[in-house]
């Protein structure tokens, strides 16, 4: 497993993957903190192949709970995604599945590039 700077876990190479003779990893994560717009981690998990990555992400609130779930289609070319409302106290309220109405911003991905109202707008309830 390797870390960065703050700790986090950034790369996972699992029994069947040798880091020592630099193979890539089998999963990676990427973090972005925000002030303005959404927090955000992607998860990049090898694909069969062996040499390309298949990227879910999950966007945090302020506090930072989860807010939203992106991943793409098992079939297709479209994304599912999974939406968590909180309550006045706080507590879960409401999760969501959502599917995107075409044409998804799946080009302009990652999320960073949309605040979090707009990308809930442009989706449909299940």
């Amino acid at each position: 497993m390797a870390y960065d700077g703050l700790g986090r876990l950034t790369d996972v190479w699992l029994a069947d993957r040798d880091r020592a003779t630099e193979q890539i990893p089998s999963t990676k994560f990427e973090y972005t903190v925000q002030r303005e717009l959404a927090s955000w981690v992607a998860t990049k998990s090898l694909n069969n192949d062996g040499k390309s990555y298949t990227t879910s992400y999950a966007i945090y609130d302020a506090l930072p709970r989860p807010r939203q779930t992106q991943a793409p289609a098992a079939v297709g070319t479209g994304w599912v995604i999974t939406t968590t409302k909180y309550g006045t106290r706080g507590w879960q309220w409401k999760p969501q599945a959502i599917t995107p109405t075409p044409p998804h911003p799946a080009a302009r991905w990652p999320p960073r590039s949309l605040p979090l109202r707009r990308v809930l707008r442009r989706c449909t309830t299940v």
